[in-house]
């Protein structure tokens, strides 16, 4: 009796861990929108690439400080031994400040320079986190699309092969001619060429997105096929964007553009480094004074003496190329004004550039818009009219064909108002990125 229980229990358990081993090993780990935001912002190289930027950017800037303010360190020792008639051994150790006193502000240059390019990096790094968020919500929601194409044309495949044997096992009996049976063969090939080219297009969206989020592992995206199915696709697409923005949007977001926009901060990086080239060009016609002072020890070790010695100096160089008429230096001031009005002009055409970008996504939006509208009302129309067909279907009042028809023409409209709804979300949040109001 107890043999008999204890072989239950062990079979109950072996069933158990069973089901819970093949569970694991069989199922794909599933992300939503904010996963993969949340992997985007974590792993995505662009955005890891530009935060190391910025991050090297910090340092160069701290380096150009330390440059700046505080004097450099040295350290020297050395031993010697002579050999010979007469041997001896003696050591020498020291150690050094020295630090540049006026170097026609050669130094502050460098540091507005690094502080110039610290201020560029950490602009690239926040456009880069709005680009991450725009490009996620792309590569997902497209593939969320794509997903929805699948499952409508696999529905409309089914139910055309059922209606196929029906023709099929008519036509056979003679009970209509080869034309219908041709008409609906024709249909159904057109539904499963449509359904190929749907799953390709998915398997394509898919890899685009895993290699965006940078995961070797794969992964499942899901949705709410009641909510298609109800026509709720407020529960499809997520939205947690400011309304108000969109509807306000025109040339008074303009700075936040330009904070935003990647070719203005390029080249508004590259005249201010022409202004700073052009300000400081004064510290090559000024010469250059510097200051060394050091503590010093030597000594013989084989009479053990030793000696200490303090050190300061000054050391003035000064470039005589500099005071020549017609020296290379001489021109160089108006080298450097040439190239500051040519990068002040590049700046400034840059910024037209962005308001004509800006006045074109607004046209952009309100086509979007009025696409959307459009393929809404065609969406009703066809929804009513297969709703209708239906009816009339199953009351032997229309013809196999025309209901099949009316099916194509209904899976149609919806597919292509959910590809409306989605160019139409995508736009939004490319503007909303274009001036770094794209919530996270």
């Amino acid at each position: 009796m107890k043999k008999n229980s204890c072989r239950i229990i062990l079979f109950i358990l072996l069933i158990f861990f069973t089901i819970i081993f093949i569970s694991f090993d069989e199922t794909d780990m599933t992300i939503d929108f904010n996963n993969a935001t949340d992997i985007a912002m974590k792993s995505n190289t662009d955005l890891l690439k530009a935060k190391n930027e910025y991050e090297l950017a910090k340092l160069n800037y701290n380096q150009a400080l330390a440059n700046l303010y505080y004097p450099s360190i040295s350290f020297s020792s050395s031993i010697n031994t002579t050999t010979g008639s007469s041997s001896s051994s003696s050591y020498s150790a020291g150690i050094g400040l020295s630090k540049p006193i006026y170097n026609g502000l050669s130094l502050l240059k460098a540091k507005d320079m690094a502080l110039a390019n610290l201020e560029y990096k950490e602009s690239l790094y926040e456009i880069e986190k709005q680009v991450a968020i725009y490009n996620t919500f792309s590569k997902y929601y497209t593939c969320i699309y794509d997903l929805i194409c699948v499952d409508l044309l696999e529905e409309m495949s089914r139910i055309n092969k059922i209606k196929l044997d029906e023709y099929t096992e008519q036509y056979r009996l003679g009970m209509i001619t080869e034309l219908s049976l041709l008409s609906m063969q024709l249909s159904a090939s057109k539904v499963d060429l449509s359904l190929k080219e749907a799953k390709g297009q998915a398997q394509q969206d898919y890899l685009q997105l895993k290699n965006y989020l940078n995961l070797k592992e794969d992964f499942v995206l899901v949705y709410d096929k009641e909510a298609v199915r109800n026509d709720d696709f407020s529960k499809i697409f997520f939205d947690n964007q400011d309304s108000k923005v969109l509807e306000n949007f025109d040339s008074n977001y303009l700075e936040d553009a330009k904070t935003f926009s990647e070719s203005v901060n390029s080249y508004y990086f590259s005249y201010k480094q022409a202004e700073l080239n052009l300000k400081y060009h004064i510290a090559s016609l000024f010469p250059s004074l510097a200051a060394e002072l050091g503590i010093f020890f030597g000594g013989n070790l084989d009479q053990s003496s030793t000696s200490q010695n303090f050190k300061f100096s000054l050391s003035l160089s000064f470039d005589l190329d500099s005071i020549l008429p017609f020296s290379s230096t001489s021109f160089e001031k108006k080298i450097l004004e040439k190239e500051y009005e040519n990068a002040k002009l590049a700046f400034l055409q840059a910024v037209e550039d962005l308001k004509i970008s800006l006045a074109s996504l607004k046209d952009s939006l309100q086509l979007s818009m009025d696409s959307l509208t459009d393929s809404r009302k065609s969406y009703d129309y066809a929804k009513k009219g297969y709703n209708l067909a239906q009816s009339a279907f199953n009351e032997g009042q229309l013809a196999t064909s025309d209901f099949i028809t009316w099916q194509q023409d209904y899976i149609d409209a919806k597919i292509s108002y959910l590809d409306s709804m989605l160019n139409y979300q995508i736009l939004q949040r490319q503007i909303l990125s274009a001036i770094g109001k794209l919530a996270y």
